[in-house]
């Protein structure tokens, strides 16, 4: 800090129970110091166990070394888990400076399921808060259209067909005669 830069240390568990975060701020003045102040991350843990995509979706937040700072499975934090593995943390990792996904990419949650993933980098923290929801229930009103329209798509031919028979038969009656 004395360099005129805000320090943030990475972040700890304090009695392997809650997140917390040093910050050490230059004074500026004639006897210039730094101020230090532990910050408790409770509360970005509450924040983002609130977040709800959906029904199953959720967000989460990594460190820039892909360690899970907040998750709605606080057991996961607890566990200090390490998410550089997914491929959507990878490619978030690989170019932090763009701050976002452009669209959202197919990844894998923790449990190895598929997911719709999209990121924000906060730069200040070197941080990355990802929002995911499984790639079936995001899919899923797509699904359900496609359904509908093959549904409405057979009833039109079986009506069709059956309109083309019943004005052949209307046709071959008199010539039959």
């Amino acid at each position: 800090p004395k360099s005129g830069k805000t320090y943030r240390s990475p972040v700890y568990f304090r009695n392997q129970s809650e997140p917390y975060m040093t910050v050490g701020i230059p004074e500026s003045g004639t006897n210039t110091g730094v101020t230090v102040a532990e910050v408790n991350l409770k509360f970005i843990l509450d924040t983002i166990s609130h977040i709800k995509i959906g029904e199953q979706g959720y967000a989460y937040i990594v460190d820039e070394n892909g360690n899970l700072i907040a998750h709605p499975d606080i057991s996961l934090v607890l566990q200090k888990k390490n998410l550089a593995s997914l491929p959507q943390v990878r490619a978030a990792r690989a170019n932090p400076k763009t701050n976002t996904s452009p669209d959202a990419t197919i990844g894998a949650d923790t449990l190895g399921r598929q997911v719709l993933s999209n990121y924000q980098y906060i730069d200040s923290l070197a941080w990355f808060v990802f929002v995911e929801q499984p790639l079936s229930e995001a899919f899923a009103p797509i699904y359900a259209s496609i359904a509908r329209t093959a549904t409405l798509l057979l009833i039109g031919v079986a009506l069709a067909v059956a309109a083309t028979l019943a004005l052949a038969r209307g046709l071959v009656a008199p010539i039959e005669a």
